[in-house]
């Protein structure tokens, strides 16, 4: 999250500005760039192979929404391990969903 958080700033420790528009530009995930435009990537915990991880921001005018979501099931001896990441994978992708979404009220 601390790195999301930096680079919808546009200063990360220990780049300078053009590494920082590199970084942001390699997680663009929709848009151009600007309002409304999501940043982050999906995966996964090696070697834990049931966790479903979300991370990034949305870019919104003045003030961007940074999230985190993790899933993992740890209890996964079951006969179909398999659909069970798909439920997994589908609950984290709807929470993201929702952060994405997300719009921080205007300050009065």
């Amino acid at each position: 999250v601390a790195l999301y958080s930096m680079v919808s700033r546009g200063q990360v420790s220990g780049l300078d500005a053009e590494r920082t528009t590199i970084l942001r530009e390699l997680v663009l995930a929709t848009g151009d760039g600007g309002p409304g435009s999501v940043f982050g990537k999906a995966g996964t915990l090696y070697p834990r192979p049931m966790v479903r991880v979300e991370a990034g921001f949305v870019e919104r005018k003045g003030r961007n929404v940074v999230y985190a979501v993790m899933g993992e099931i740890t209890d996964h001896d079951v006969e179909d391990p398999g659909e069970l990441f798909v439920a997994l994978m589908a609950a984290v992708d709807t929470l993201t969903a929702l952060c994405r979404e997300f719009e921080p009220r205007e300050e009065e």
